[in-house]
């Protein structure tokens, strides 16, 4: 209930964080400040560089009285969501409600709510089949981004409209975050804002190369120069470090954990009910082995934010290192719901891999492994399981064959690199019988 309220109070603000709900309050009570409360949302917004979303009423194509509740439900399930997301700044649905998806003018609806993007949508249902098509609409160009339609079957009401919610901000999130890199990229960089060398740090990351890390990490230390409140300059510092450690790209791994420690400390400090911000945190207490403050931390970022799939996927690594198979699987299974064609769906192959051999499963580890490796050839963590588990069945050939495509794969692989990583946080007996098995295939060093 606190929760919900508290979700209530934030969009109502529009806000997305409690830092910035403070600062809205503050000004709403400056009694000398001569706009309404409306303009210093805006302007709190303004401050911070992020535009703002609204969605707007959807429309049924096949209206019933009695199952009007159904989109209901998927308009405030996807309020919920996108705000959970907390990246953009969501307009309290008491003002967009008024405005309808298919009739009135996005230019006008977006300079009425000070809205950039307006998600537009319509809901038709033939026999058991929910078909709802939804647009994410550029208000200041007039221009579609983004449009998909997203099929269900009738069943449990409250799964449905779940469904349908968590489809829609998984795939329109990158399509999102994309418009506004372009975006970021056309300006010049005297006139960025925090949330301009945020996006360009991202747009950086995405390309996952070495040059191009150190040119995520500059800005996000831009970002975070600029406003060391905002946190996702921090979450952003927290993810480029990452990567470093993953791929084996910094000098000093010790000090590169500790560095993305203090990042992620930085960005809870900022935003406290953030889902990435405990994610960060989940993260930081993985790569430091402890186990349960790792586990507490992810579980509460799910639950702020159910379809992160970077907190999912942390998770499932978590419970999988602490030998809690079942819930490893668990989470992975809904991974794979939320972020079925994600790049990094080769990790959460990886990690389902691990988890089968540590299971004895060797023959479901070895599918999975390949899975991970035809998404991507140097998936090193795919190697590793699968080298194991072919050693652990006595096909000892084709577990040096392994070793081989490893090293071709990835020549730079340092296994006691990987195993700085997994050591602090994964039972000592799972990790012994892995090494035992690497070992055995000629892979020591």
């Amino acid at each position: 209930t606190v929760k919900i309220h508290v979700t209530g109070i934030l969009r109502n603000l529009n806000v997305s964080n409690r830092t910035e709900a403070v600062y809205a309050y503050r000004q709403m009570l400056d009694e000398d400040a001569p706009e309404n409360p409306l303009t210093k949302q805006v302007r709190m917004v303004d401050r911070i560089g992020r535009p703002s979303i609204a969605v707007l009423p959807f429309e049924d194509l096949q209206p019933a009285p009695d199952r009007d509740h159904l989109l209901d439900g998927i308009m405030e399930e996807l309020l919920v969501r996108l705000s959970s997301w907390q990246w953009f700044p969501v307009i309290a649905y008491a003002s967009s409600r008024t405005f309808s998806s298919t009739e009135s003018d996005p230019k006008v609806v977006g300079e009425h709510l000070n809205a950039r993007y307006l998600i537009c949508g319509s809901l038709r249902r033939q026999d058991d089949l929910v078909r709802v098509t939804v647009r994410l609409v550029d208000s200041v160009a007039g221009l579609d981004v983004w449009s998909h339609a997203f099929e269900a079957t009738l069943g449990n009401l409250f799964d449905l409209q779940e469904e349908i919610a968590r489809n829609i901000v998984t795939a329109m999130a990158p399509e999102l975050l994309g418009a506004e890199e372009a975006g970021v990229l056309s300006r010049q960089r005297a006139d960025y804002t925090t949330w301009d060398y945020c996006c360009r740090g991202f747009w950086h990351l995405n390309r996952t190369n070495r040059e191009d890390l150190d040119k995520a990490l500059n800005y996000f230390d831009l970002a975070t120069q600029t406003d060391p409140d905002f946190g996702l300059g921090w979450h952003g510092r927290v993810s480029t470090l990452q990567l470093s450690l993953y791929e084996q790209w910094c000098d000093d791994p010790r000090q590169t954990v500790a560095d993305l420690h203090a990042a992620a400390r930085r960005c809870l400090e900022a935003d406290a009910r953030s889902s990435h911000a405990h994610a960060d945190m989940g993260l930081a207490n993985i790569l430091l082995g402890k186990r349960d403050e790792a586990i507490s931390h992810l579980e509460k970022s799910v639950g702020i934010n159910p379809s992160s799939a970077r907190a999912l996927n942390l998770l499932a690594q978590a419970y999988g290192m602490a030998g809690r198979l079942d819930e490893c699987i668990m989470q992975l299974e809904e991974l794979l719901k939320v972020d079925p064609h994600s790049a990094s769906a080769y990790r959460y192959r990886t990690i389902l891999g691990m988890c089968h051999f540590v299971r004895g499963d060797y023959e479901a580890s070895l599918a999975a492994c390949r899975e991970a490796i035809s998404f991507r050839e140097d998936a090193t963590g795919a190697y590793l399981a699968m080298i194991a588990s072919l050693e652990a069945m006595g096909d000892h050939e084709s577990a040096v064959a392994a070793v081989s495509r490893l090293r071709e794969a990835a020549p730079d692989f340092k296994l006691q690199g990987r195993l700085m990583m997994m050591q602090p946080f994964t039972e000592k007996r799972l990790l012994e019988r892995l090494l035992t098995h690497l070992a055995a295939a000629g892979l020591t060093e």
